[in-house]
Formats: structure tokens, sequence, C-alpha cells
């Protein structure tokens, strides 16, 4: 009776790993994704989620990459047909490297995020979403935050090796 007839789905919200330069914004993948009791697909109904930039939190800097030399942008992001992108600002020359992205979806938030390029960290905060975290990283339970490796200064090809003839 609560639902007047909606249709309502369990699934959750997954980040994926994105390759660039580190002279350009990075684009990071976010979708929602339910289980059709075969594989995960994209939730394209859903075009009401929304995930605020403090729920954003970074860590785990590897090689030339420092804390907040990247951000995502402040504004709340809100999924459209159940895709969104977080927006990483350029880190900018000799800042190649990587960092984690790990989506606070839980009741509580643990991490630091960057509000801007060159801020101090702060905590970050939760989204409020637990229904939509899932088993990441080997968790054995449906209680984990989705977590992505995002790479500035690499380039992403599928051509292990070419060679032309003439």
């Amino acid at each position: 009776a609560f639902d007047a007839g909606a249709l309502f789905r369990s699934g959750r919200l997954r980040v994926m790993p994105a390759v660039g330069t580190e002279l350009a914004k990075l684009p990071v993948p976010i979708a929602a994704e339910f289980w059709d009791g075969n594989r995960w697909l994209t939730h394209t109904s859903d075009s009401c989620t929304e995930l605020p930039a403090a729920a954003i939190a970074q860590g785990n800097y590897l090689r030339n990459l420092g804390s907040c030399e990247t951000a995502p942008g402040s504004g709340a992001l809100t999924l459209n047909q159940g895709r969104a992108f977080i927006t990483l600002a350029k880190p900018g020359v000799g800042n190649a490297g990587s960092v984690d992205l790990t989506l606070q979806l839980g009741d509580t938030a643990s991490g630091q995020r960057c509000s801007a390029v060159g801020a101090a960290a702060t905590s970050a905060v939760s989204a409020g979403l637990s229904w939509l975290q899932g088993k990441w990283q080997n968790a054995s339970t449906l209680t984990a935050n989705p977590v992505a490796r995002i790479s500035f200064g690499q380039v992403r090809s599928p051509v292990i090796y070419m060679r032309e003839i003439y």
C-alpha cells in the first residue's frame, strides 16, 4: 500500500575507473544498476538519485599526484537515465598519478574530500544512500561503498604492438 503501485528495484551505485591525461578534465562515469537475475544492468529509469559532491572521498594517492591536486565539481550529481559523470579537475603538468574515489553511501562516512584544487582536504560526508551500497572489493555483505582507481598521465589504448609495413 505504501508504494501506490510504483515499481521498486533493489540495486547498487557503481563508479567506474577512468584514465586520461593530466592536462585535461577527466570524466568519471557512475551508474545506478539493478540485478535482473543474471547480470547487473543500468537502471535507465533512475533520473532522480542525487549524490552530493561532499560524499566523494579521495585517497590512496600514488606516483606524482598529491592530495587535492584534482577535485570534483562542487555541485551535486543527479543521475539521468541511470548515469552521471563526476568531472575531476585537471591536475596539471608534473602531476601524473592516480587516486581512489570512494562514494560515501553508508550511514557514516570516512575519508577525505577535496572541495577545490589546492584546497585543504576535509572530512567526507555521507550521502545517506546505504541501499545503493554493494559487495565491492570482496566484501561479504552488501554494505561496501563503491571505489574506483582514477589515473592521470597515462594513455589508454587497445593496441599492444603496432607495426607499419610500407
